[in-house]
C-alpha cells in the first residue's frame, strides 16, 4: 500500500463517519418535530372540545335564564280560549312583564291550579278588589265597590265577556256577590262551556300567576299578537 493509499483511507473514514453522525442528527430533530407537530394536535383538539363543551353549558344557562326570567313558549291544550287560542297553539309567554306589573283587564294569562297540579290558560274578566256575579239570566256584572247592599261604580265589559254561560259556580250573586281581595283576579275562558275556569276554581291569586301570553308563534300562518 502506497503512502497516499494509507492517507485517503482515514479521511473517507471520517467524512463517513461525519456523515452518519449528521443523518443520525437530522432523523432526531425531525422525530422531535413531529412529536411537537402531535403534541400542538392533542392540545388543539382538547381546546376545541373544551370551547365546545364551554358555549354548550352556556347556551344551555341563557336558556334556562330567560325560560325562567323572561319569556317562554309554550303549547295550548284544550278548546276553552277559542277562538282565540286553539289546541296545538304555541304562544310566548312573558315573564318579566308580569314582574314589572299586574295583568290587565281581557289580557290573557297562564296560572298554576290552586291545587297545584298544572296550569290554565284564561283571560282576566276582573281585576283586585273588583266586585262580580252573575244574575238570572248568566250576565255578568261587575263593579267596582259594593257595602251594605249597594253598588257602585258599574264596570263595562266588552260585550262577548258579558255572559258566564253553562254555570254560575262561584261568580256569585246579586245579593252575595263575589268580592275579589286585594290579590285576586277572576279568570274566565273565551269559550265558555267548555272552560273550566275561576267559576270551578275561584279566583287566582297574584302570586298563581305566572305570565302573560303576548305573542302566538305557531302556527306561522296566524302567528302576530293576542288579541
Amino acid at each position: 500500500m502506497s503512502d497516499s493509499d494509507a492517507t485517503r483511507q482515514p479521511e473517507q473514514e471520517t467524512r463517513t463517519g461525519l456523515n452518519q453522525e449528521g443523518n443520525t442528527s437530522g432523523f432526531d430533530a425531525m422525530a422531535e418535530q413531529i412529536r411537537a407537530e402531535q403534541k400542538n394536535s392533542r392540545r388543539k383538539r382538547v381546546l376545541i372540545v373544551v370551547d365546545t363543551l364551554l358555549i354548550c353549558a352556556l347556551s344551555a344557562l341563557i336558556a334556562i335564564l330567560v325560560r325562567a326570567f323572561l319569556v317562554t313558549p309554550l303549547r295550548i291544550t284544550g278548546d276553552s280560549m277559542e277562538k282565540v287560542l286553539h289546541n296545538g297553539d304555541i304562544v310566548l309567554l312573558s315573564k318579566v312583564t308580569l314582574r314589572k306589573r299586574d295583568p290587565g283587564r281581557y289580557e290573557v294569562v297562564v296560572a298554576s291550579k290552586p291545587e297545584g297540579k298544572g296550569h290554565v290558560v284564561k283571560r282576566v274578566i276582573a281585576l283586585p278588589g273588583e266586585v262580580i256575579y252573575a244574575d238570572r239570566d248568566g250576565l255578568i256584572h261587575i263593579y267596582g265597590h259594593y257595602e251594605n247592599g249597594q253598588y257602585s261604580g258599574e264596570i263595562e265589559l266588552l260585550e262577548q265577556y258579558t255572559y258566564a254561560t253553562t254555570y254560575r259556580g262561584k261568580l256569585g250573586t246579586e245579593d252575595d256577590p263575589l268580592i275579589l281581595a286585594d290579590d285576586e283576579f277572576f279568570l274566565l275562558g273565551d269559550n265558555r262551556p267548555v272552560s273550566k275556569d275561576s267559576r270551578f276554581y275561584g279566583p287566582f291569586r297574584r302570586e298563581n300567576l305566572i305570565g302573560i301570553a303576548v305573542y302566538r308563534i305557531f302556527p306561522l300562518t296566524r302567528f302576530g299578537k293576542i288579541d
